[in-house]
């Protein structure tokens, strides 16, 4: 009988001995995966903000551009000007004041938008 109560006592021992290492290797586990998912969730916020911000600024710059584009359709708008008092389809050049003929004025204002400004002087629109 004695036997079989070293033996008991033994298999005691060796589940105690295993179930402390099972919990102390769960309690670790557990806390790996914690600070994991703390460090995945302060990634994403952080990621969050700069796609905002970048979101922002990507309206800033399209805000700018319009304001720009706008400015330079005035601009353009003082130099040629269309006069329903003379005839249909008369575009007026203020440079050289006198009429110039434009079939499609639309394309030519934004070629003269987008057109190089030597010396601070204006482009003078001609027909294409």
């Amino acid at each position: 009988m004695s036997n079989a109560l070293d033996f008991a006592s033994s298999v005691k021992e060796k589940w105690l001995a295993y179930m402390e290492e099972t919990e102390k290797n769960y309690h670790q586990d557990t806390t790996t995966v914690e600070n994991g998912r703390c460090s995945l969730e302060g990634g994403l916020k952080d990621c969050s903000e700069k796609a905002k911000m970048c979101l922002m600024q990507w309206k800033d710059a399209q805000d700018s551009l319009l304001s720009l584009w706008n400015g330079n359709v005035a601009s353009v708008e003082s130099i040629v000007w269309y006069d329903y008092s003379i005839s249909p389809g008369s575009y007026y050049c203020q440079l050289e004041n006198k009429p110039i003929e434009m079939k499609q004025p639309h394309c030519i204002l934004y070629t003269a938008i987008f057109s190089t400004i030597p010396s601070g002087l204006f482009p003078i629109v001609t027909h294409a």
